[in-house]
């Protein structure tokens, strides 16, 4: 079972689709917006909350709230640029840590 969710964890990466790998990211343990918000920002590969907000379809309140849980959970990351904030996804391998 590792090796098949570490394999599928590498095509989401590879295929960069979203809608139909939402399922499988709640299954995993994240709450329908992280699922959406995870995969915007790995589309996306390096965004601002306002264009994981666009991608993602998840209100802009409530996008802040889950980039904040993501990070707790280990698998986004931030850094300030030019006075914005910048978030990109961690090695996917972390949701298997969830």
């Amino acid at each position: 079972m590792l090796l098949q969710t570490s394999t599928f964890i590498k095509l989401i990466v590879l295929l960069g689709t979203m809608e139909r790998h939402e399922p499988i990211l709640t299954a995993a343990g994240l709450s329908r917006n992280e699922a959406k918000v995870y995969l915007a920002l790995l589309d996306l590969k390096t965004a601002t909350a306002v264009e994981i907000t666009r991608k993602s379809k998840v209100h802009r309140v409530n996008v802040y709230d889950v980039l904040e849980r993501l990070r707790e959970k280990g698998l986004i990351s931030a850094v300030m640029e030019a006075k914005k904030r910048l978030y990109s996804v961690a090695d996917p391998e972390q949701l298997l840590h969830l």
